[in-house]
Parts: C-alpha cells; sequence; structure tokens
C-alpha cells in the first residue's frame, strides 16, 4: 500500500510540470480566441472597410457577447475607438499576440489563477479579414475584465487534475502490480524463507531453492541457498564434535579410573626384586602419571582445550631419550633412531608439553616409514632423527625421517584437524596437536620443504627472564634428578 501511494503521488508531482505549462497555453488560447471573435464580429457588422463608431445596441450586443469592454482598431499608427462599455476598468496587464515569452506567459497564468477577478487586460493583436482604407491590415486591441478566464482556468485545472489523478491511479497500479511480481513478491519470498529457516536451521528442507533469475534477486536468492547450505554444514560439523566431545569427556572419566588402578598395580611392582622390573617401573609410572594428568585436564576444561603452558627450563637431551623410550626405538630393528641434542642444551617450555609435541612428530615420521617401508626394498634404512641448535634468539628442534614424505595436496590443511593422517588407523590429529601446543609457547611449526622425507621443524623462542645462568643450572639439576629417579639411577 505505501508504494501505491507513493507511486500515486510521485506521479501527481510530474504532473505539476505538466499542468503548469498548459495553463499558460490556455490561457494564450483562451484571449487569442477572445480576439478574433471580435475581428469576426467587427467584419460581419462591418462590411466595407471604413470603421464608425458602431451603434449603440449593436456594440452592447458585441461586447456582451464576447465578455470585453473596450474594441478598438489601429491603423497607420491612429487608433479608433470602436465599441466601448459605460464605465470600462483599469487595464493591469497587457496581452500581445506577436509577443509571447514562456516564462511570462507562465507567471500572467499564474497571476490570472490567483487574482483573475480582480484583473483586467488588455489583448492587441492582428486582426484576421480585417484591412484598412489602405488596404493594409489593422490590429486590433480589445480590453477585458479576467472573471471570465479566471472561472474558465479554474474549470480546466480541475479537468486536469482529474485526468491526471485518474492516470496517476492507473500509472500507480501498473507500476505497483509490475514491482510487486518482479520485486515485492520474490523479495517476501526470501524473507519468510530467512524466517522459516531460522526456526530450525539443521532441516535441510527449509534451505531455498536456487532461482534460474539472473538479476540482483536472483544472485541475492543463490547466495542465501548458498550460505544455508553451508551453516547447515557447520552446524552438523559441530554438533559431531560436540557429541564426539561428549563422549571423550565420559572415556576420559572412564580412563582416568582405570589409569589410577593401575598406578596402584605397577606401585606393587616396584616391591619385587628383580632388575629390569625396578628399571622399567619408574618409566611406567611416569607414563601412567602422564596420562591421568592428561585426562584430568581434559574434563577439567570440559574439552580438548590445553591448560597454559607452565614454562620452565628444560633439558631436551632428556625429554629426547624419554620420546624414544615411549616409542620403544631402542628395541625397533626396522627404524634406526639418532639423537643430534648435547647434553647441555635447554629450551623454555612446559616439559609434559613439549614431551607430546615430540612424541607426536615421531610417531607420525615412524608411522610414515613402516608404509613406506611395505612399498620398497628391504634394503632401505629408515631412520628418525632429531637435532636441536639456536638461532636468532630462537631454539630449533628438527624431527626428520627417511619417508615418503607429504603429498603437495596435504600441505595447506596438513595443520587442521582430521585433515590427514599418517596411516589407515590414524585420526589427523597429531600434527594439529603439536601445532596447537607449540603455538601455546609463542613459537611456530613448520614443514621444511625437503627433497627425501619429512622434516618438522619446532621453534620455541628464548626467554630472559627464565634463561638467568643461576635459575637455569637449578632447573636442569632438577630435571636431571626427576629423570634419574625415572630410570632407576642414583643421583
Amino acid at each position: 500500500m505505501k508504494l501505491l501511494l507513493l507511486t500515486i503521488v510521485f506521479v501527481m508531482i510530474s504532473e505539476v510540470f505538466i499542468y503548469v505549462p498548459s495553463l499558460a497555453y490556455f490561457r494564450n488560447t483562451w484571449l487569442i480566441d477572445r480576439l478574433e471573435r471580435a475581428s469576426i464580429a467587427l467584419r460581419v457588422s462591418e462590411g466595407s472597410g471604413n470603421f464608425d463608431m458602431l451603434s449603440d445596441s449593436t456594440a452592447q450586443d458585441i461586447l456582451e457577447e464576447l465578455g470585453i469592454q473596450t474594441i478598438a482598431i489601429q491603423n497607420e499608427g491612429s487608433r479608433r475607438l470602436i465599441a466601448m462599455s459605460d464605465m470600462p476598468a483599469m487595464v493591469t496587464s497587457e496581452f500581445n499576440t506577436a509577443i509571447l515569452e514562456p516564462v511570462n506567459a507562465i507567471m500572467e497564468a499564474m497571476q490570472s489563477l490567483l487574482f483573475g477577478n480582480s484583473r483586467t487586460t488588455r489583448v492587441v493583436g492582428q486582426a484576421k479579414g480585417l484591412t484598412g482604407p489602405d488596404g493594409k491590415p489593422v490590429e486590433i486591441e480589445i480590453v477585458l475584465k479576467e472573471d471570465k478566464l479566471h472561472a474558465a482556468m479554474l474549470a480546466h485545472s480541475i479537468n486536469i487534475l482529474q485526468l491526471s489523478l485518474v492516470i496517476s491511479i492507473i500509472t500507480a497500479s501498473l507500476v505497483f502490480l509490475s514491482l510487486r511480481a518482479l520485486f515485492v513478491r520474490p523479495f517476501r519470498r526470501v524473507t519468510r524463507n530467512m524466517v522459516h529457516f531460522s526456526e530450525d536451521p539443521e532441516d535441510p528442507a527449509r534451505v531455498i531453492a536456487k532461482s534460474r533469475r539472473g538479476d540482483e534477486i536472483g544472485i541475492a536468492q543463490n547466495q542465501l541457498a548458498e550460505m544455508q547450505t553451508e551453516l547447515q554444514t557447520m552446524l552438523g560439523e559441530k554438533r559431531t564434535l560436540a557429541d564426539l566431545g561428549l563422549a571423550v569427556s565420559k572415556i576420559n572419566h572412564d580412563l582416568r579410573n582405570i589409569l589410577a588402578s593401575a598406578v596402584l598395580f605397577s606401585d606393587r611392582l616396584q616391591a619385587i626384586d628383580d632388575p629390569v622390573v625396578q628399571r622399567f617401573t619408574p618409566k611406567l609410572v611416569r607414563a601412567l602419571d602422564r596420562a591421568i594428568d592428561y585426562c584430568q585436564s581434559t574434563l577439567s576444561y570440559g574439552r580438548a582445550r590445553e591448560a597454559p603452558p607452565a614454562i620452565r627450563v628444560v633439558q631436551l637431551q632428556t625429554l629426547v631419550l624419554e620420546v624414544s623410550d615411549a616409542l620403544g626405538l631402542d628395541s625397533e630393528q626396522a627404524v634406526r633412531f639418532e639423537s643430534h641434542v648435547g647434553r647441555d642444551f635447554t629450551v623454555d617450555a612446559d616439559p609434559d608439553q613439549l614431551f607430546r609435541v615430540l612424541l607426536n612428530l615421531s610417531r607420525n615420521a615412524l608411522e610414515a616409514m613402516k608404509t613406506n617401508g611395505t612399498e620398497m626394498a628391504d634394503s632401505v634404512v629408515n631412520c628418525l632423527t632429531i637435532r636441536a641448535w639456536s638461532e636468532d634468539r630462537s631454539d630449533c628442534i628438527t624431527v626428520s625421517d627417511t619417508g615418503p614424505g607429504v603429498p603437495d595436496e596435504l600441505r595447506a590443511t596438513l595443520f587442521k584437524a582430521f585433515q590427514s593422517s599418517s596411516g589407515p588407523g590414524g585420526t589427523g590429529l597429531g600434527l594439529a596437536i603439536a601445532a596447537e601446543l607449540v603455538r601455546a609457547h609463542d613459537g611456530s611449526l613448520t614443514l621444511d620443504q625437503t627433497g627425501q622425507g619429512a622434516s618438522f621443524t619446532v621453534r620455541l623462542p628464548v626467554r630472559r627472564d627464565i634463561r638467568d645462568p643461576i635459575a637455569a643450572e637449578t632447573a636442569t639439576q632438577a630435571t636431571l634428578r626427576v629423570v634419574k629417579s625415572d630410570t632407576g639411577h642414583g643421583a
């Protein structure tokens, strides 16, 4: 309805620009018509070209019939009065048919429309069919009151108003129906679908159908359909992750209890007087403690969000040996393990989180090399190498293997969860977890572009407040004591 009313108003406004010139044209035509009628009357009443004063009865009849006050003719510079009423009014405006200026005509028309009852106009023009004694054309002049012109202009304005109103309604209706069919109804369909879709975004039946239109509305409808589809996909993934998170929380809860029972059994193993048992029991206890702590942190945060790292000075060689023991590399015959980490090399990190980073990288390397070994000759030597060095106020740790390397199509999503896995039984979480833990240390995990195998580099920033010599020495000694106690050796 608003669109219809606005269209009518706009059409009426446009009619104003047509009405004003047409009103001026109507006034000019009306005055010229009175002038021509006066000429005809004179030509009928005076058959000859000698214009004497008309008889009183004839003059009054002409004046009353034409609604004018005086009639005069001009010939050879002389002016002769032909007919005149008893009391002609004072002339307030003049109209000459030989001078028709559009702007002046519009202004005079508006004056006549507003103040026509009090105006008297002299109209001058060439008389058609009338000539003087010398045979030359004469000019005729009439003086009239504009009351009849005013009434005629009012009637003309009312007719134009009525006609404009009818045209406006018809035009507005056609425009309204066209806009409604082309724009309003499609937009309403889109908005209704948006409201309907918001009530249940996961229902595939609520996705709007794509349009075949090539205009802006069709593009908007197609984009809305794509966004709704993407939103449903995202909601489905989030729902799956939420269900997975709940399942993991339940599993962690029960697994923590099972691991606690395993710790109790491992404590009993320490009482067995066997050198082998005494050697491996601390490692088993340490691994169980790590598993329990990780399960507890997962339950505490309610999701797989890592706790902020407790950064301190850590002897890297100790962590590398623990990773080797956890993966059983000392007894692995198919893979050769090489550690190029100095005994005194230390890094600023959370030892448990850095252990998980190196463990995930090393485990992925082993899985890759196992897959590579089934496809290559037995003479191929599979080697896992860990190196460490310092540069540009950063500590760098590289885990390299001699496997098949990383395919080019996986490089873009290598560190995203569930995007890549090292084998058919993998989850695609190892690299994502490692990258997240390294970022928590304000470091970076990158894949080096090597010709053979894969090489991952961990960069950790050097922290000045931790790298105090006394604090570093104290922390290193504490780490060594913990490691020796884990391995069963005395201090």
